[in-house]
C-alpha cells in the first residue's frame, strides 16, 4: 500500500514548515537571549566604563593641580625675589638722590670764584707742607697783587 503521492507531499511540506517554524523560533529565541545578554553586558560594563573614564579623569586633575601648585610656588617664589630686588633698588636709588644732591650742594659752592681761591690756597698749603722738607715755614700773602710767597728755614740735612 503505497500512499497517496498528495499525502506524502504535503506531509514533506508540513514538516518542513514546522523545522522552520521550530528553528525561527529557537533562533528568536537566541538572538533574544543574546541581545539581553549584551544589554545586561552593556549596562554591566557601562558603569564601570564611567568609573574608569571618572578615576582616569580624577587622577588628570590631581595632576593637573600638582603642576598649577607648583606653578604658582615658583611664581610666587619670584615675585617675593622681585619684591626684595626692588627694594633694595630703591634703596641704592635714594643713596644715589643723595649722592646727587651733595654734588649740587658741593657745585654751588664752587660756584663763588673766592670760594675756590681759599680752597685752591688750602690744599696747595698742605700739599706743600708735605712735600717740602723744612723746619720752619710761613706763607705770606700779598692780597693787592694776589701772589703767594713762602719762606721757608730748609734743613741743612737734606
Amino acid at each position: 500500500m503505497i500512499p497517496n503521492l498528495n499525502v506524502l507531499w504535503i506531509l514533506f511540506l508540513f514538516t518542513v514548515v514546522l523545522f522552520a517554524m521550530l528553528y525561527y523560533l529557537q533562533n528568536r529565541k537566541m538572538h533574544k537571549s543574546l541581545s539581553e545578554l549584551k544589554n545586561r553586558d552593556a549596562l554591566n560594563v557601562l558603569p564601570q566604563w564611567l568609573s574608569e573614564m571618572r578615576a582616569g579623569l580624577d587622577r588628570n586633575t590631581d595632576l593637573l593641580n600638582r603642576q598649577l601648585s607648583n606653578a604658582n610656588e615658583a611664581l610666587n617664589q619670584r615675585l617675593d625675589t622681585t619684591v626684595q630686588l626692588l627694594r633694595l633698588l630703591n634703596r641704592d636709588l635714594g643713596q644715589v638722590h643723595q649722592v646727587g644732591q651733595q654734588m649740587r650742594d658741593f657745585e654751588h659752592f664752587f660756584r663763588s670764584p673766592k670760594m675756590r681761591g681759599k680752597l685752591g690756597e688750602e690744599i696747595m698749603e698742605e700739599i706743600l707742607f708735605q712735600v717740602l722738607p723744612v723746619t720752619d715755614s710761613q706763607i705770606a700773602y700779598d692780597h693787592w697783587k694776589i701772589k703767594l710767597k713762602i719762606c721757608c728755614t730748609w734743613n741743612k740735612s737734606t
